[in-house]
């Protein structure tokens, strides 16, 4: 059964001198399914516990009108599967206390995990869980204002681990019904199946993304981590 829709008081602008102002929209909806896709929605709240986290600019379908999806976090990790609709390539992030709308000084850190992808001009298979590439934290470009623009990937060259294709095929075959994609590898000619490297119908993209966010609130340090899990390509 999906939440009903309710009409939000608070939307998010940003002025052309870089300042946060936040005024009231009875246009921004708001949804309390975290399952709930994006769509043309722009914004997506975070409701911790003790604070709330903005990701602004999600939406690749923007009409221009500016909505917000707003979830519950009951632990410090929040996860999200982002639909086709929606990316982090100019998303912003920025911290405030609990249902007030002062920012928290925050360090926000980023790591990626790189997984592989069968692929058979249109259909895919994706492989999280096989031999994924676990990429360090990096700092996120900080903005000003307390914001922080997530960082650009390079999807021409994603790091992944040397692939043993005998041992990626005995993964897939594995698989249930995944047959037929195992005998699209074996395929491949014996110099390719030999080498370490990626050989079409495989490709490596972004499975996910790790936001580490730290600070201090009340005399307390923190942390919270949140997850966008991406669709592969079609």
């Amino acid at each position: 059964m999906r939440f009903p829709l309710i009409i939000a008081l608070i939307a998010l602008f940003i002025n052309s001198c870089g300042h946060n102002q936040i005024k009231e929209s009875p246009a921004i909806q708001s949804i309390t399914d975290s399952k709930e896709n994006m769509g043309s929605k722009d914004t997506l709240k975070i409701e911790f516990s003790d604070m709330d986290v903005y990701v602004v600019g999600l939406s690749i379908l923007s009409d221009g009108v500016i909505g917000m999806t707003r979830v519950k976090s009951t632990k410090d990790t929040f996860s999200k599967e982002l639909d086709m609709e929606t990316n982090l390539e100019n998303a912003h992030f920025f911290v405030t206390k609990k249902n007030v709308l002062d920012p928290i000084p925050v360090e926000i850190q980023e790591a990626r995990t790189h997984v592989m992808t069968l692929q058979n001009e249109g259909p895919h298979l994706d492989l999280y869980d096989w031999n994924p590439f676990h990429s360090e934290y990096q700092a996120s470009e900080p903005i000003g204002n307390h914001r922080f623009h997530a960082l650009p990937v390079d999807y021409d060259n994603l790091e992944f681990m040397d692939i043993d294709y005998p041992n990626l095929i005995a993964y897939v075959d594995s698989l249930e019904g995944a047959s037929e994609w195992a005998d699209l590898i074996r395929k491949l000619d014996s110099d390719k199946l030999e080498s370490s490297e990626v050989h079409y119908p495989l490709s490596v993209g972004v499975g996910y993304r790790w936001f580490r966010i730290q600070g201090e609130l009340n005399g307390q340090s923190f942390k919270k981590w949140i997850q966008f899990i991406l669709p592969q390509g079609c």
